[in-house]
């Protein structure tokens, strides 16, 4: 049975089947806005991640300038091999993963009516602020970037309106719930 990789170890991976890199470039690409808005993340996630990769053999390093120690890392066949796995699972899945959101709304009824009415007006006001930035951000950009980040902007910006959509009715039934504070 075969494991699929982490989300960022496939995302390194991807990155390097398409050309070489140094950490320090892979990191900047992960930065980029197009990225970052989608897949946010920290410089020493990623360095972990390529430590880890190189030591399962997914990718190899080389030292290309030995005054500054810059490492050049390319994939292996073996990385291929899970990066192509790791992409057919996750085209062909849909898995639920718990969110914080998820976890609070499993215990939501701990708060007080109101308040969580308000929290979740306000994300509601904060989700169509992302919406109108993400949309924007394709607008004036779909002609500059490449076609998987259009659609993976484009995916971000249908999920964040029905998770709008599902606040608003969740809003609704809690105005409606008479049982609130009840126990399962």
């Amino acid at each position: 049975m075969f494991i699929i990789l982490s989300k960022i170890s496939i995302l390194v991976l991807g990155l390097l089947y398409k050309k070489p890199l140094n950490p320090y470039e892979i990191t900047k690409l992960m930065e980029s806005p197009e990225i970052r808005d989608w897949f946010p993340m920290n410089a020493s996630s990623i360095y972990t991640t390529i430590k880890n990769l190189n030591k399962k053999g997914h990718i190899k390093g080389e030292i290309q300038d030995k005054g500054n120690r810059k490492t050049i890392y390319s994939i292996t066949k073996k990385g291929e091999k899970a990066l192509k796995k790791s992409l057919e699972l996750g085209l062909e899945s849909y898995n639920i993963h718990t969110s914080y959101f998820g976890i609070s709304l499993f215990h939501i009824c701990i708060l007080d009516k109101d308040q969580a009415i308000k929290l979740l007006e306000k994300r509601i006001m904060d989700l169509e602020k992302i919406k109108f930035i993400s949309a924007d951000r394709v607008s004036r950009t779909s002609l500059k970037i490449p076609f998987y980040l259009k659609k993976l902007h484009k995916l971000n910006i249908q999920q964040i309106k029905t998770e709008i959509k599902i606040t608003y009715e969740l809003i609704e039934e809690i105005k409606n719930d008479d049982k609130w504070n009840s126990i399962l």
